[in-house]
């Protein structure tokens, strides 16, 4: 039995293809950034494939394109919908939000995992503060819009 895939980010591959040719660089190019500045080796083909939607980066590697085409991670991304995508984008590991939510982190990484949040009011706004989100933004993440 194989492992689990793990989640990836909601990545955008449209943007990542247009930010790479408003470079003028080829996916060779970007691979050898990558590895060269961030240490991450992937081949040009990689490259080609994550734009092609066959597959997206992980979260080291969308950090480095990110940094290879000049721009920040969160270019690269589709809006989040998942606590996990939110976390992504905001650069903070689950014990990170988990601290900021006042939430035990295997508390919190269950319900990432679940993707249904059950935080008090008081959780839920320290969530809110957190990821940065509109209170229409927190109340659709949260599946307290009907509330």
């Amino acid at each position: 039995m194989s492992p689990p895939a793990l989640p990836t980010p909601p990545f955008d591959r449209d943007a990542a293809r247009r930010l790479r040719e408003q470079l003028g660089m080829g996916p060779e190019h970007v691979a050898r950034t990558m590895r060269a500045s961030y240490g991450v080796d992937v081949p040009p083909e990689t490259i080609t494939d994550w734009e092609r939607g066959q597959h997206s980066p992980t979260g080291p590697e969308l950090q480095a394109l990110a940094g290879a085409l000049w721009c920040g991670p969160d270019d690269l991304l589709r809006a989040p919908s998942t606590l996990l995508e939110h976390r992504w984008v905001r650069g903070l590991t689950s014990a990170d939000l988990a601290r900021l939510a006042g939430i035990p982190p295997k508390d919190y990484d269950r319900l990432e995992r679940r993707n249904r949040w059950t935080g008090s009011a008081a959780q839920t706004a320290a969530l809110g503060a957190a990821l940065g989100l509109s209170p229409p933004e927190l109340l659709l993440l949260t599946g307290h819009r009907e509330a």
